[in-house]
């Protein structure tokens, strides 16, 4: 019923956010696949749904990491320098571990190098997040691979540079004090 719950909400998130002509934050609670309560833009809720959807078919449980993240926030645990036009910052990007079997896969073991090793579990979930449109940051130049995001830095610079102040200040107004990740 919880994943039910969730999944409707999501959809109307994402109708909401298509029709929307500016970026509106949401704070989304955890389903049966994910463990913490996020902040995303709407344009990346579509992406969440993906992700919700390919974990529970694969018996996967998401790790949440971080989520939004707020411009000069302070950065724990972080693998590689944060880049300057991060998808975090404007809602668009995840950090998650995954969770297979009661085995952790993180940074030190999902990574393409140990691809072969990896459960078809992982590899599922990591290809269709792929093939949903999302980057994975395990085939990045400086390999980040517990992060996905929608590639709006790149893709669709105008919006990125458009948004990015409001989006920073939606941020502050009203999550910033929420407890997520």
């Amino acid at each position: 019923m919880k994943k039910v719950i969730f999944a409707l909400f999501l959809i109307l998130f994402v109708i909401c956010g298509v029709f929307s002509q500016t970026p509106e934050l949401y704070l989304i609670g955890g389903s049966a696949n994910f463990d913490n309560d996020i902040v995303i833009e709407a344009g990346f809720l579509q992406y969440i749904q993906v992700m919700d959807n390919l974990a529970g078919a694969n018996n996967i449980q998401i790790k949440v990491q971080q989520s939004f993240r707020r411009a000069g926030g302070q950065i724990t645990s972080n693998i590689v320098p944060p880049a300057d036009r991060s998808c975090h910052l404007v809602g668009h990007a995840i950090d998650v571990n995954l969770v297979y079997n009661g085995v952790w896969y993180n940074s030190s073991n999902m990574t393409v190098a140990n691809w072969d090793n990896l459960p078809q579990a992982i590899k599922n979930f990591i290809i269709g997040c792929e093939n949903a449109g999302m980057r994975w940051g395990g085939r990045f130049s400086q390999i980040d691979p517990v992060h996905f995001d929608s590639g709006i830095n790149i893709n669709n610079r105008t919006w990125y540079d458009r948004w990015y102040a409001g989006i920073q200040q939606l941020y502050v107004r009203d999550y910033a004090y929420e407890p997520h990740k």
